[in-house]
């Protein structure tokens, strides 16, 4: 998983590259961004999950799928803070800097989640589940099925 999010930063920082207000408008905000599915088939993606395996397993320790994990974090941040308002283009659609931001938000909170139940992590930030909930809520009004919240998370 720590390669799986690596990967998908780096993906971010090469788009803040080309990030700006020169792209066309946005089509895509940070909840339909989860229901627009980029192009190719079921071959593609299961290519893309042989990928991600290849490239963890060729790290040899843990520790190091970490290090590199953190280079990307601190770019990410640096081109983040750099970043004009504007539009981002990203996996085929076209998002405001504000909405690709949350997706990502909503993105490595799930993550750390999924990540909290193997190892000892710090949670997200409640802002960070909230803003994950809300993208739930508005997939919902959408028309997606979604599970209702009984008020309680499952135990550890």
């Amino acid at each position: 998983m720590v390669t799986h999010v690596r990967l998908g930063l780096e993906e971010v920082a090469a788009c803040l590259l080309t990030a700006g207000s020169s792209s066309p408008a946005p089509d895509l905000d940070a909840a339909t961004y989860w229901l627009a599915q980029p192009a190719g088939d079921g071959a593609d993606a299961l290519a893309g999950l042989l990928a991600i395996r290849r490239v963890a397993s060729a790290t040899r320790a843990p520790s190091t799928s970490v290090t590199l994990l953190r280079q990307v974090t601190t770019g990410v941040r640096w081109s983040v803070q750099r970043l004009p308002e504007g539009v981002v283009e990203f996996q085929g659609g076209v998002l405001a800097t504000g909405d690709f931001f949350a997706t990502w938000a909503v993105e490595l909170a799930v993550h750390q989640l999924d990540l909290a139940r193997e190892v000892d992590v710090v949670p997200p930030t409640t802002g960070a589940l909230g803003l994950a909930r809300r993208t739930v809520d508005a997939l919902a009004a959408n028309g997606l099925a979604v599970p209702a919240f009984a008020g309680r998370l499952p135990a550890s």
